[in-house]
């Protein structure tokens, strides 16, 4: 799907040949520094500079998530350090320490469209 299409659905205006569902961005691999984003790259830097020196290097990739109220991240472990920011409304994170895995269930799930 095109980022202007999901815009369509993130506003309301889902076109009838859409199918029903939670409309949500999440693509890995630096997706937000690909053509497709182009649009509204030049609204951020290239970096956060606080970031790089708590780091101690530049982004190895630069993600884009985009959704609305009822998108639901599944339980997931990232092999990376993160920096997350809400642009409007709330995100909520429940942090595990390692120590709770073998408390935590797990499976697989469908992936969503």
């Amino acid at each position: 799907m095109k980022f202007s299409d999901f815009l369509l659905t993130f506003n309301g205006q889902i076109p009838s040949s859409f199918p029903e569902g939670v409309y949500y961005i999440q693509k890995q691999n630096s997706n937000f520094t690909s053509e497709e984003y182009s649009i509204i790259q030049s609204d951020t830097e290239d970096h956060i500079p606080w970031a790089t020196e708590a780091f101690g290097k530049l982004p190895d990739a630069v993600n884009f998530w985009m959704g609305e109220e009822h998108a639901v991240t599944s339980m997931h472990k990232d092999h990376y350090e993160n920096m997350y920011c809400v642009i409007r409304g709330s995100k909520t994170f429940i942090l595990h320490p390692p120590t709770d895995r073998p408390f935590i269930p797990h499976g697989n799930y469908e992936q969503g469209c």
